[in-house]
């Protein structure tokens, strides 16, 4: 079963530590984690706290916290531990992290539907962007295909293709482009 811990990593490497960029509409972040998405995060106590008194953030004071926040809110909402393969638990991971939980299981649901033979392998996923006993099920079946590798580049394309939307219909957000497609995209 895939390890909280390595795709915690996988997705901090990308993540930066604290930035207030005006044009990301999550605001202010540490290490990923918005203010505006998760206000009562007990860690904006800590970095009000520092910033007021001109100190350094305490990083490695805040990693724990930062940790209960991603499984909380991102990896125990797909089921974390109940993914087999890493590699898909750390796109699931990386993708619920940049587009929502919701949108990155509807990735992995479509991709799964491409990957079940016209449905002769199993019936074809209704994408409702939640994680239950069919999608473990249709998961399980691609990984004894030995198709996880694929999955994994089906899931990123699909993210790809909905930021390249995103980009389109906002230009603001194409000062992102070559972060997203360098760090994000691709990597599986």
């Amino acid at each position: 079963m895939a390890d909280f811990l390595k795709s915690f990593n996988y997705v901090s490497d990308i993540e930066g530590y604290h930035i207030n960029d005006k044009d990301d509409p999550g605001g202010e972040t540490y290490r990923g984690i918005s203010r505006v998405y998760f206000p009562s995060w007990p860690g904006w106590a800590v970095i009000d706290a520092a910033i007021a008194k001109g100190q350094p953030l305490p990083h490695k004071g805040l990693e724990p916290l930062v940790h209960s926040n991603y499984r909380m809110h991102f990896w125990d909402r797909f089921l974390g531990d109940k993914i087999e393969a890493q590699a898909v638990a750390d796109e699931l991971f990386e993708g619920a992290v940049l587009v929502g939980v919701h949108t990155a299981v509807i990735f992995l649901q479509e991709s799964l539907n491409y990957l079940n033979r016209n449905e002769s392998t199993f019936d074809d996923l209704y994408p409702d962007g939640v994680v239950g006993n069919k999608t473990l099920f249709a998961l399980a079946f691609v990984g004894r295909e030995g198709d996880f590798d694929v999955l994994v580049k089906m899931m990123n394309t699909c993210e790809g293709a909905y930021l390249m939307e995103k980009m389109k219909n906002n230009h603001v957000k194409e000062k992102y482009a070559r972060g997203w497609f360098r760090k994000r995209i691709g990597l599986g």
